[in-house]
């Protein structure tokens, strides 16, 4: 009777066991998830307003580029928000043009209480994810010698 009562909990253990692991490997995944998402966002962002700098647009249309260029990317889970611009700096240098664009997408993870992360990457209980771009576009490039 003993040893049926052990083999009990130790099937009770093993079955927590495998389900943290589980929902530890679904964070995983979905933070993979949104970690490529995000960064094929602000990649197309930079890409569309890398080709409006390019084109000798003015800093309105940019942006405009940029915008239209996030707001393309598809979205396909729906657990990720569609990300948003964190920061957006096109500025005139010395050696021509900087563009800078970062963007945040908002996650909902399948265990969030398995996160262990600072508060300013949570907002609302959901999961930021991060990236930014920093585009250098020489003047020569730029055909503004």
């Amino acid at each position: 009777p003993k040893n049926s009562k052990a083999m009990i909990v130790d099937k009770c253990l093993s079955f927590v066991m495998i389900g943290s692991a589980l929902l530890l490997i679904s964070n995983v995944i979905v933070l993979c998830l949104a970690h490529h998402y995000n960064d094929r966002a602000c990649l197309e962002a930079v890409y569309e307003a890398g080709k409006a700098t390019l084109a000798g647009q003015d800093q309105r249309r940019v942006m405009r580029a940029a915008f239209l260029g996030l707001q393309n990317t598809e979205k396909r889970y729906i657990f990720l928000d569609h990300p948003k611009f964190t920061e957006y700096k096109c500025e005139d240098t010395p050696a021509g043009q900087s563009l800078t664009i970062q963007t945040s997408t908002l996650v909902s993870l399948p265990a969030p209480m398995f996160v262990v992360t600072s508060k300013e990457n949570l907002s609302e209980g959901r999961f930021a994810v991060h990236k930014r771009y920093q585009l250098d576009i020489p003047k020569s490039v730029n055909g503004s010698n």
